[in-house]
């Protein structure tokens, strides 16, 4: 989801909304150490950010209870978090990936109660990995979650680490335990500083220990409205007489401090508010919704669909808690006069709501054209392959040719290599459509039923069908059956060519999606049959194009051959680039790629053809005499 773009003005008051309340409803006055932290991220935040921060409020323990309990295990991500060059941007990238994705783990489990006992795993292999050998910067990066994770059963690994030779492993190791704060942690700190011997660590741990006991008034907000989220309920109604009379900003404010205090008083406010010209006021008030509207103020927000504020919406309808508006959804989907459908297709997806599929697929042959594949596309969240039938026949439905495409796709998704739901609906009438999604889809079913028609003897249109079937194959698991077809010579040129393309395809497919083990030299004599058999300059040309997926100096050699062809000249130089974009294929043959690279600076009349065989040749060595 793309980030929300909100005005700098209500940035500013949510930053600041956002560190009043972390530092009085969730950090008390002993935790100054993450009120400063607060401060800090709140003002480094993007402002998207802040405010969904706010919106979260209250509601994380519900939505990690709403996700699986799959377990996941760090050695997934380890091995990627310390780049061996952080002057590589791939593996940084890497390495950032994989923390996120960590931490999003551990501190989900961490926020559910539920799931403790997924967290002790988590953290116990964090500790594992820390007596390992090496992946220094991993090693620091768990120690900092670990502060946010860590529990007692944590302390006294951590404690062992004070003493590290490695200064930024015990460094880490004493945030981590002022972070957990318990009287355990705390004791492990103040004994640390009585024991440690390595240079340095007392004032590391002095340092730590003085942050523990920061004066968190300075943090606290007294001015109104920022002020309202601590305030005395009858103080609030007192200032709350007065708000037709605030500014828009103030009035802004109030609403950013009502949403997190989640006052009922705030419902009548927002609900006036949608109606504003003034963006922060809607864009507070949208989100105040999700905490004290009703299902039906919810719903209503889909009028916001198509506009700037449409993604913001989801995300409240989505978070949206409670069955209630689950409900509200099914009860406007079963009436006819509904017009908002599309919306509340997406909120129902977004929501899982699988109540909603019949409904959903109900209402296809309402809706046409693109609103026809959304419609499609969010009930296909909620189905499961059994439902198969139900989306060919929306299938059927349907006339127009990219529409068609889409529902295939959704289809052979759904269908996950199992034809044999799609052939409950096969019969001669939609043989023409459904014979080749039958290829499309794969499986055993699928190719067994193909080739069953194909011999049927006789001349038949499903034939036909079926052919075309094979040539959407989605690997070279049917190469067989196409050189069969190729090589038919009682087959019409209309039939043939389609199998010798498709050939041409599945043989150049890469290793992980060719479905077949075949070897670099097989791979080009596949290549080689298919030049044989085209008749056509575009045959001939694919051959040479696809030729570069095969990713071999035996396979520039092979290209090379037909340098002096002017109809396959242009497919030549192309592919001689192709090939050359490969860092490790220049390097396997440097001699071979520095002639070929010589050739297309020579003959090419394309200024970026040169330009990329220029920085491809610059990077190749110049040739040494024996």
């Amino acid at each position: 989801m793309k980030n929300f773009l909100l005005p700098k003005s209500l940035s500013r008051f949510l930053s600041a909304l956002a560190v009043q309340f972390c530092t009085t409803r969730h950090c008390g006055t002993s935790v100054g150490k993450r009120s400063k932290k607060w401060i800090a991220v709140s003002r480094a935040l993007p402002l998207a950010l802040v405010i969904v921060a706010i919106a979260n409020v209250a509601i994380v323990n519900r939505t990690v209870g709403q996700e699986s309990n799959t377990e996941i295990h760090l050695e997934q991500y380890l091995s990627d978090m310390t780049p061996s060059d952080f002057a590589n941007g791939e593996q940084v990238q890497k390495m950032e990936t994989a923390q996120t994705a960590w931490m999003d783990y551990c501190l989900k489990v961490a926020s559910a109660p539920e799931k403790s006992a997924l967290l002790r795993q988590a953290n116990r292999e964090m500790l594992d990995a820390l007596q390992t050998e090496g992946q220094l910067e991993a090693k620091v990066w768990l120690l900092h979650l670990l502060g946010w994770t860590g529990t007692d059963d944590e302390v006294s690994a951590l404690a062992a680490l004070l003493n590290s030779d490695e200064i930024r492993l015990a460094d880490e190791a004493a945030r981590a335990l002022a972070e957990i704060q318990s009287p355990a942690a705390c004791a492990a700190l103040q004994k640390g500083l009585d024991t440690v011997t390595a240079p340095g660590r007392k004032e590391l741990l002095a340092g730590v220990l003085a942050q523990l006991n920061v004066d968190l008034t300075v943090a606290s907000e007294s001015e109104l409205p920022m002020a309202i989220p601590t305030m005395e309920e009858e103080a609030v109604q007192q200032y709350l007489a007065q708000y037709d009379s605030f500014s828009l900003d103030d009035q802004v404010r109030t609403l950013a401090s009502l949403t997190v205090r989640k006052d009922p008083a705030l419902l009548p406010l927002a609900r006036k508010a949608l109606d504003s010209d003034n963006e922060d006021l809607v864009a507070v008030a949208i989100f105040a919704l999700e905490k004290v509207g009703t299902p039906d103020d919810i719903l209503g927000l889909t009028r916001f669909f198509g506009t700037r504020w449409e993604q913001q919406v989801m995300l409240v309808a989505t978070r949206y808690p409670g069955s209630e508006l689950d409900s509200a959804i099914t009860a406007q989907l079963q009436d006819p006069a509904t017009v908002t459908v599309i919306q509340l297709a997406r909120i129902a997806a977004n929501r899982n709501l699988v109540a909603a599929l019949p409904l959903l697929l109900q209402r296809v042959a309402s809706v046409q054209g693109p609103d026809r594949i959304t419609l499609l596309s969010s009930a296909a969240q909620l189905a499961k392959a059994t439902d198969v039938p139900l989306f060919v026949d929306a299938l059927l439905a349907t006339d127009g040719a990219k529409e068609r495409d889409e529902i295939e796709k959704l289809i052979s998704g759904l269908s996950a290599g199992n034809g044999s739901h799609v052939m409950q609906r096969l019969n001669e009438d939609n043989a023409a459509v459904l014979l080749p999604l039958l290829g499309r889809i794969g499986g055993t079913d699928s190719l067994n039923k193909l080739r069953d028609v194909l011999a049927t003897p006789g001349e038949s249109a499903q034939r036909n069908y079926a052919v075309r079937g094979l040539c959407n194959w989605p690997n070279a698991e049917v190469a067989a059956d196409l050189v069969a077809l190729i090589e038919n010579k009682d087959l019409p040129e209309a039939l043939r060519v389609p199998a010798l393309r498709a050939y041409i395809r599945v043989m150049t497919l890469p290793d992980d999606q060719i479905g077949i083990t075949i070897s670099v030299d097989e791979r080009l004599e596949s290549l080689r049959k298919a030049m044989n058999w085209s008749s056509g300059t575009k045959e001939k040309t694919l051959v040479i194009r696809r030729a570069s997926a095969v990713r071999s100096p035996r396979t520039l050699a092979y290209i090379l051959e037909f340098a002096d062809n002017a109809e396959l000249k242009s497919a030549v130089l192309e592919s001689i680039l192709d090939l050359a974009h490969h860092d490790f294929l220049r390097k396997e043959d440097p001699n071979a790629f520095r002639a070929a690279l010589d050739l297309v600076l020579k003959e090419s009349t394309d200024a970026g053809q040169k330009d990329r065989a220029q920085r491809y040749r610059d990077t190749i060595p110049a040739a040494t005499n024996p």
